[in-house]
């Protein structure tokens, strides 16, 4: 069973965390000021930076 990493759009608040954190997985959207995912091979910072987001806008779909 494969895993999703997703991120509400509607929970982002555009703090830029997760892309701080992990710039593999993660990237900041210019035009809508919202992390998106750019990239589902976890690595050793993807779970820190899930953790670490405020809103709890990331998830793991499984």
């Amino acid at each position: 069973m494969s895993k999703t990493i997703v991120v509400q759009t509607a929970k982002c608040i555009g703090c830029q965390t997760c892309v701080l954190i992990d710039p593999q997985v993660f990237k900041f959207n210019q035009k809508t000021f919202k992390a998106e995912v750019q990239s589902q091979t976890e690595n050793k910072n993807t779970q820190t930076a899930i953790n670490s987001c405020p809103t709890s806008a990331i998830i793991i779909k499984k």
